[in-house]
C-alpha cells in the first residue's frame, strides 16, 4: 500500500535515496550543453472547459477530450470535465492543486 504524501516527502528531500529504496535506478542525466526546451512538441490546441463553454450545445467532444490525464501535483487522475489547469508547456493539473 502506497503513501502518496510520504514518497513525493521522500522524493523531494533525497530522490537518490528514494530509488534506492524503492529498488530502481535514479534516470541518467541528460549529456551536458543539453536544452530540454528543443525538444518540446508545438503547444497543443487547448481542451474545452466549463469556463469556455458558455451553453451546453456549445459543446463538442472529440476522443482526446474524454481521456484522462494525470495531475502534476497530486498524480490524481483529471478529466477535461474537473476543469484541469493547462500551462503553456502542455502539463495538466487539478484546479484544486494549482489554486492551493
Amino acid at each position: 500500500d502506497w503513501d502518496r504524501e510520504k514518497l513525493l516527502e521522500d522524493w523531494m528531500c533525497s530522490p537518490e535515496n528514494c530509488c534506492q529504496r524503492s529498488g530502481v535506478q535514479m534516470p541518467t542525466p541528460p549529456p551536458s550543453g543539453y536544452n530540454a526546451w528543443d525538444t518540446l512538441p508545438s503547444p497543443r490546441t487547448p481542451r474545452t472547459t466549463r469556463s469556455s463553454v458558455t451553453s451546453p450545445d456549445e459543446i463538442s467532444l472529440s476522443p482526446g477530450d474524454i481521456d484522462t490525464a494525470l495531475c502534476g501535483i497530486c498524480i490524481c487522475s483529471i478529466s477535461v470535465f474537473e476543469d484541469p489547469v493547462e500551462i503553456p508547456c502542455g502539463h495538466e493539473f487539478c484546479r484544486a492543486c494549482w489554486e492551493a
